[in-house]
């Protein structure tokens, strides 16, 4: 239910859940890009890769009333609860969702609003350097 009607859809739920922030959706404007840079072995061999989303504030604003940041935190774990509802991410005992298949997960990120692109081999850019180096981050 959702303010006193029937819904399944998940816009609905959406928009519910982000109207905390909603007074501040209308005058956000930008996009976000969320990304996390990945190292390992492919096929033998290092590699690193990029996984990441952009995603507009006022796109976000149209669909739900609130910013993109909103959107990009409860569309994931909105996704991963679902995963666990529907029992795509089931275990006997407990574990790490990092041992769970990610291909359905990564997969409805597309579905429901938030897709993705892949870099290979992207360039590191040492972008958050300032004048004052006690808030480098290395």
């Amino acid at each position: 239910m959702v303010d006193g009607k029937r819904s399944g859809a998940v816009t609905g739920v959406k928009k519910n859940c982000f109207r905390i922030r909603h007074h501040l959706g209308a005058r956000t404007v930008g996009k976000t890009n969320i990304g996390c840079i990945f190292n390992g072995i492919k096929d033998g061999k290092k590699s690193l890769f990029y996984i990441y989303n952009v995603c507009d504030h006022q796109e976000c604003y149209k669909e739900v009333e609130s910013q993109a940041v909103s959107y990009t935190t409860g569309v994931p774990a909105m996704i991963g609860s679902m995963m666990v509802v529907t029992g795509l991410w089931k275990k006997p005992g407990v574990f790490n969702l990092e041992e769970m298949d990610p291909d359905p997960y990564m997969e409805a990120l597309n579905k429901f609003g938030l897709p993705w692109k892949v870099v290979e081999n992207p360039v590191p850019v040492d972008c958050y350097k300032t004048a004052d180096p006690s808030v480098h981050m290395d």
